[in-house]
Order: structure tokens, then sequence, then C-alpha cells
């Protein structure tokens, strides 16, 4: 084993998110330190090291290289679900596709952070029911990110174990998934063509413009506020006038971004609407 390092936890820290930036592309520096600390806390107890014990935990890196990978899911913790809290979406049929399938200009959305894809495939099931409901309904632009490529590559196949379907109707899974011969469940083609998955960090700058809608649920929540910041810029540059932000409900924002970007009038829990003017 190499030796351990006499620097401070705070060196050693940083040296080792620099490191995983420089594998895995993201800079968990604008992390929270509270949430870094906590979660790689959780490494050190699952590889029976020492609380605090930073240099055996870098030292372990060093000769452990699949580690690196578990850190790294640690750290972006990929936990989502098909229509996950019912509630908003209930509210994004009633009160913002049924006004949006109204019309007939394009409809383009965004699904930033997707993780593994069940964010973004609700987003085309709930959509492609709508356009079966319209009489000329628009085309549809789904684009689905994330930051972690082996989450965007499992996003892609849009292969599902049983129990991530569970939860939905049973007309639902019918209609839009193919049980495989293993019991996994496929997406059907019909709703992955209508979703494009990109390797991006809503942290830089957005590749799409003049979204109507944007997901973004329970990820912000991990940041800095200097990083929130810099999110809310990057969403308010993609969205149109009047377009819509939709967060975490327990996500709460503050500071200069928020308040001149956004109405602060809220619409609905996590919902917030792109100023007309900031």
């Amino acid at each position: 084993m190499p030796p351990l390092s006499q620097d401070s936890p705070e060196q050693i820290l940083l040296r080792i998110l620099g490191r995983l930036q420089n594998r895995r592309g993201l800079d968990f520096r604008e992390y929270r330190s509270t949430f870094i600390q906590r979660r790689i806390q959780s490494r050190f107890l699952s590889v029976k090291l020492k609380e605090n014990d930073y240099a055996a935990y870098e030292s372990y890196l060093a000769t452990h290289q699949e580690e690196w990978d578990i850190l790294f899911d640690t750290l972006t913790i990929n936990v989502t679900e098909f229509f996950r809290d019912p509630p908003i979406w209930d509210y994004i049929e009633r009160n913002i596709f049924r006004p949006l399938f109204s019309r007939p200009h394009p409809l383009t959305l965004w699904s930033a952070g997707c993780s593994m894809g069940e964010e973004p495939y609700s987003l085309a099931i709930l959509a492609y029911e709508m356009s079966l409901l319209s009489v000329n309904p628009p085309p549809i632009t789904i684009y689905a990110s994330d930051v972690d490529p082996i989450a965007l590559a499992k996003a892609k196949a849009g292969i599902y174990p049983q129990k991530s379907v569970l939860p939905l109707p049973s007309k639902r899974v019918k209609l839009f998934f193919t049980q495989e011969k293993d019991g996994n469940y496929k997406i059907l083609p019909k709703i992955t063509a209508l979703v494009r998955f990109r390797e991006h960090s809503y942290l830089n700058e957005p590749f799409v413009t003049n979204c109507q809608v944007i997901l973004c649920r329970n990820s912000m929540i991990y940041l800095a506020q200097e990083a929130k910041d810099k999110a809310l810029h990057n969403f308010h540059k993609a969205l149109e006038v009047g377009g819509l932000l939709i967060l975490g409900a327990s996500e709460v924002l503050v500071g200069n971004a928020y308040d001149h970007l956004f109405d602060t009038s809220r619409i609905h829990p996590g919902v917030l609407r792109k100023a007309s003017s900031a």
C-alpha cells in the first residue's frame, strides 16, 4: 500500500475531488461541503476505514481503481423512478401539458440530471398520451442530460427491472413496455424515439434554447449556493419567456439569481416561471 499522506484532511479531500473530476468530468467542489463529507464518510465505513481517515482512503483509491466509480455513483446519487411524486405529474398534465398541447407550436422539454432515464421517459409517456387526445398535436422534442455516462447508457437502453414498473398502472405497462425473457421491462420505440440523450452538466452553458418546460428535480439541493445560482442562470437562458422550471418541492432557492430571473409568486410548490425581463 502507498505511504499515507501527511497533508490535512481538507487538502486530501480537494485532491481526491480533483482527480475524480479528471476521471469523470464533474467538479464536485461545487457541491455543498457537508453533503460531500457525509457521502464520503459512507465509503469509509463500506471499505472498513476509520471515520475521517482521508489519508487511508486516498491510499485505498490508489490500489482499488474500481472505487473511483463507486465514489462517483455515491456522490451523484442516481436515485429516481417513473412518475416520481404523483401530485407534480398530475399538475404537469392538467396545468402545463393541456395548455401547451392546445397550440400548434413545437414543444421542447428538457430533463436535466436525468439519471437512468425514468424522468424523461415519464415525460415522453405523458406527452404521447396527450398527443392521442389532441386534434392537432404539436411536434415534441424531449432532451435528457446527465453528467454520468454510465447512467446515460442505461437510460438509452431503456431496460428496467420489474420493481421499477410495479408502481405504474397496468395499462401504462402494457402500452409502453414489453417484458423481456429475463423478466426485465423495455421501453417501446414509440417512447424512446421522443427522447434525445446527451452527456452534459447543467452547470455548463445550456445546449438547448426556447424550452417550454425544464425538469431538474431533487438535484440542486446538493449544490452550494454559487453553483445553484449558476444553474438558475443556465436554465433561464434555456427557457422561453414564460417557460417553466420544475424543481423538487423541498428545494429552497435563495440569493440574487432567483429573485430577478423567475417570478417570485409561486404557481405550485417547486414550479417557477421565467420572468418576462431580467
